[in-house]
C-alpha cells in the first residue's frame, strides 16, 4: 500500500504547539510511554488474552519506536504483533476485546494500525489482516443511517451496544488512514456530513450526530456542550488533515487558537483553556502537534 505526506503547507504552523481545550484522554492506552509499557510484559509472558485496548496501543507505539530505527524492544514488537495476528484470524467477529464481553471498534482500528506498521518495517505479513478487517466491518458494523463504524460491539453475540459516537468514530478515522486509506477517506467524508456543523470561520463535530443535549457525557467524550464533545473536535481534526481537507482542518485550527491562551510561567510557556477551569495534559498538547503534521508512515530507508 503506498504511502505519501499529505500536503499541510497550508496550515499556520505555530513554532510552539498549541493544545486543544481539553483535559480529554489524548490517548486511549493512557498516558504511558512505550518504555513504561513495555517493562510490565516481556516476550516470554505475553497474555494470550490481553486486553486489545493494552496490547493494540503498545504495539503500535513498539512499532512506531522501529520506525524511528530504536530496537530495544524488537523481540516484544515481534511476539506481540504475531499474537494478535493469530488472535484476529481465530476471532469469530475479526474483532479482539478491549473489556469483558465488549469490543470497542476504535482500539481495533489502533491495533489494525499496528500490524499494519509491523510488515512495513519487519517485512511481516501481518497486514494481510487489515483488508479483512476492513472488508468485516464494512459488512457487519456499519450504522444504516449515518454510513458509519458502529462505536462498541458485543463480544458474545456480534450485535452493536453503542452507535457512532465522535469521540470513537474520528480515533478510528484516524488509524485507519495509515492501513485503508480509501475507506477511511469515506468514513471521513460521511462524519462531516452527518456530525458537523459549519459556522463561519469555526467547523464543529458532535458526539452524536441526532443529539444536542448539554450534559456531562462519560470518560470518552468529557464534557458535552450543545451535543458538541472535545474529543470529536480533536480526532476530526486529525482527520481532516489526514484527508487532506485543509479547508476543514483550518477551521478547526481556529477553534484550537481561539479556546487556548498562552501563558509565561517563569520562562516556562503553559497552556490554559479560555473561561474554563481545565487542565490541558501534556498528550493533548502532543496529540494537537500530531495532529497538525499528520502524515502516512514510510518504510524506512
Amino acid at each position: 500500500m503506498p504511502s505519501q505526506v499529505l500536503p499541510c503547507s497550508n496550515l499556520n504552523l505555530p513554532k510552539e504547539p498549541k493544545p486543544l481545550w481539553t483535559l480529554v484522554f489524548i490517548n486511549r492506552s493512557g498516558a504511558a510511554s512505550a518504555k513504561i509499557m513495555a517493562s510490565t510484559i516481556s516476550a516470554s509472558n505475553l497474555p494470550s488474552d490481553a486486553s486489545v485496548l493494552y496490547a493494540g496501543h503498545l504495539n503500535l507505539m513498539l512499532g512506531c519506536r522501529a520506525l524511528l530505527g530504536k530496537n530495544q524492544f524488537s523481540e516484544l514488537h515481534d511476539s506481540l504483533s504475531a499474537s494478535l495476528f493469530r488472535r484476529y484470524q481465530a476471532a469469530p467477529f475479526k474483532n479482539l476485546e478491549s473489556y469483558p464481553h465488549s469490543i470497542w471498534i476504535p482500539d481495533n482500528s489502533v491495533a489494525m494500525a499496528s500490524l499494519y506498521l509491523h510488515s512495513l518495517v519487519k517485512g511481516s505479513n501481518y497486514a494481510n489482516i487489515c483488508e479483512e478487517w476492513v472488508d468485516y466491518v464494512k459488512a457487519h458494523y456499519i450504522d444504516a443511517q449515518t454510513g458509519l463504524l458502529y462505536s462498541t460491539i458485543n463480544s458474545q453475540t456480534g450485535q452493536k451496544v453503542e452507535e457512532p459516537r465522535g469521540s470513537m468514530i474520528g480515533w478510528s478515522i484516524m488509524f485507519s488512514f495509515q492501513f485503508a486509506p480509501e475507506f477511511a477517506r469515506e468514513q471521513y467524508d460521511l462524519y462531516k456530513t452527518h456530525f458537523s456543523h459549519n459556522y463561519l470561520i469555526f467547523r464543529l463535530f458532535k458526539e452524536r450526530h441526532d443529539n444536542n443535549e448539554s450534559i456531562n457525557g462519560d470518560i470518552d467524550s468529557g464534557p458535552i456542550v450543545r451535543g458538541y464533545s472535545i474529543p470529536a473536535n480533536q480526532f476530526a481534526f486529525c482527520d481532516a488533515v489526514a484527508a487532506g481537507d485543509l479547508k476543514t482542518a483550518k477551521k478547526m485550527e481556529r477553534l484550537v487558537n481561539w479556546g487556548t491562551k498562552k501563558q509565561d510561567n517563569h520562562n516556562e510557556i503553559k497552556y490554559k483553556v479560555r473561561w474554563l477551569q481545565l487542565n490541558i495534559s501534556p498528550m493533548a498538547e502532543a496529540f494537537v502537534l500530531h495532529s497538525m503534521y499528520y502524515k502516512s508512515w514510510h518504510k524506512p530507508g
